[in-house]
């Protein structure tokens, strides 16, 4: 599989959203924290706990509850990419479309595996 079929998968195996982040008074000694919550009736009371309710607790809590919408919008995106990418191979390869440096140059970028 592919890094992006692997993104895929583990988006698509995930808790489905929309998640919701925020502040929970747990009344406990360690006091507020940033939490992560699923949908309503889903059966986990919670996907991350972010440590304490600071500016940078809410920040990683928003910035994971919103995983799973931008993933999805990432994933389509990239989708939708490829494919204009391979609509403009198609037109090169039938002679209608004579800037490959263009398409090489998307290809490369799309091809690129990040680590």
């Amino acid at each position: 599989m592919t890094r992006f079929g692997d993104i895929q998968a583990r988006h698509a195996a995930a808790t489905p959203g929309p998640w919701r982040a925020g502040p929970f008074d747990t009344g406990k000694p360690r006091g507020t924290c940033a939490w992560v919550f699923p949908p309503a009736g889903h059966t986990l009371d919670r996907v991350a706990d972010c440590g304490a309710d600071t500016e940078e607790g809410r920040a990683d809590a928003e910035f994971i509850a919103h995983c799973p919408d931008d993933v999805r919008w990432l994933l389509d995106r990239v989708t939708r990419l490829t494919e204009a990418l391979a609509d403009i191979a198609e037109e090169v390869n039938a002679g209608t479309f004579t800037d490959l440096w263009v398409i090489e140059r998307a290809r490369a970028a799309l091809d690129t595996e990040q680590t």
